[in-house]
């Protein structure tokens, strides 16, 4: 096991290796950069050799090195902008940025309009004249909000962001807690807590509890609070439940909070899920249609009342591959039988279920009944209204 005390004597140079451990090693890379190869030399101050794991290493300081560097090669540059301006990029390149100024700040003492030296001590030519960008940006009202310069309103409108952002981080600590306490011997007064909920921020915290396998109790509370706190975010999660929950129990108890609202879009996403592929998802969403008993839902629930869906088999394959919806009932093969694509007509009882609960008739699956029905109500309902008018 490796052992490095974070003591060492005082080293005015060489490198400075930050251990996973906290620890602290001084002394001479000697193969370069060292980090690339699996273990890396060091010669210590006491004249050892240390062989590290890189994987024991977190980072490596060799700002010391650099500088060292620096003091034997700078009186070798000549006091002129060419030669100032090498010494310049030398050191940014080793992050030596005090002694990186040093130069531009000389550079622009020889050229007071050199572009290159101006711009990287950071001014900005403006209205002919060299500015400090700092300043300039500051007379205009910006100021510096995480290492850029904004406007005011940009930066209330990320601190807002960010103010959001830990709360619903707050509230995912709350909920687990809260949930925690529900699934013990007590967990009553917890459940009571959870069906409380009111906050908009705990949306993103109940959606991802949701997802998980908790048991009915926890789910109903669940539900009860993206009923109390409302809003487009929360009855989209509660449209979910009702249309794709494998219980029963919730999707009947997220019909019954979304029945307590009239938002056009909730019916909206309701109607749009009549025409999925997949038969269970029409049926639920026909009955929660159904049980808002809005008449508006009439007309797109005749036209699912019977759905035909494709299924597409291969030779040597026991199941289907894809599923999609169409228009019609045929079924053919291509490919010399190689590939078969079946397609099957489905009377859907739930449609059927909430049609009769909208508009007190039953014309059974005859969809072509159904589509009378509903062009001889249009024409009447335009008739009475152009005598009104």
């Amino acid at each position: 096991m490796l052992c490095v005390l974070a003591i060492a004597p005082p080293v005015t140079r060489g490198d400075t290796l930050h251990l996973n451990n906290g620890g602290v090693v001084r002394g001479w890379m000697l193969d370069g950069d060292g980090l690339a190869s699996p273990a890396v030399v060091i010669k210590t101050p006491f004249g050892g050799v240390l062989v590290l794991p890189r994987q024991a290493i977190e980072n490596v300081d060799r700002t010391s090195v650099n500088k060292e560097a620096y003091q034997r090669i700078a009186p070798q540059y000549g006091d002129n902008i060419k030669e100032q301006w090498r010494l310049a990029e030398w050191c940014r390149e080793r992050r030596l940025k005090k002694q990186r100024a040093v130069h531009l700040r000389r550079i622009v003492e020889l050229d007071t309009n050199h572009q290159g030296a101006r711009r990287a001590l950071g001014y900005a030519h403006v209205g002919g004249h060299w500015v400090r960008t700092a300043d300039f940006l500051k007379d205009q009202g910006m100021s510096l909000y995480r290492g850029r310069y904004r406007i005011s309103q940009e930066i209330e409108l990320l601190e807002g962001r960010r103010r959001v952002e830990l709360a619903e981080r707050e509230w995912f600590e709350k909920l687990r807690r809260l949930l925690r306490n529900a699934m013990g011997e007590n967990g009553g007064v917890a459940l009571e807590q959870v069906a409380a909920i009111r906050d908009p921020l705990a949306i993103r915290a109940i959606g991802a509890a949701l997802g998980k396998p908790f048991p009915r109790a926890v789910r109903l509370a669940l539900s009860s609070s993206l009923a109390n706190i409302a809003g487009r975010k929360a009855f989209d999660l509660l449209i979910l439940l009702a249309v794709d929950d494998p219980d029963i129990e919730i999707r009947y108890a997220s019909i019954q909070h979304l029945k307590k609202t009239k938002r056009p879009s909730i019916m909206a996403s309701l109607v749009k899920s009549l025409k999925d592929a997949s038969n269970a998802r029409i049926n639920r969403a026909a009955y929660a249609l159904g049980e808002l008993g809005d008449a508006a839902a009439v007309s797109p629930l005749i036209d699912a009342l019977t759905t035909s869906h494709q299924r597409v088999f291969k030779s040597g394959q026991a199941g289907a591959v894809t599923t999609s919806f169409s228009a019609d009932g045929s079924a053919f093969s291509t490919g010399g039988n190689k590939t078969r694509v079946v397609r099957r007509r489905y009377n859907n009882q739930e449609v059927l279920n909430s049609l009769i609960k909208l508009t007190g008739t039953n014309f059974g699956f005859n969809q072509t009944a159904w589509t009378a029905w509903r062009f001889a109500k249009n024409a009447s309902s335009e008739s009475v209204q152009g005598r009104r008018d």
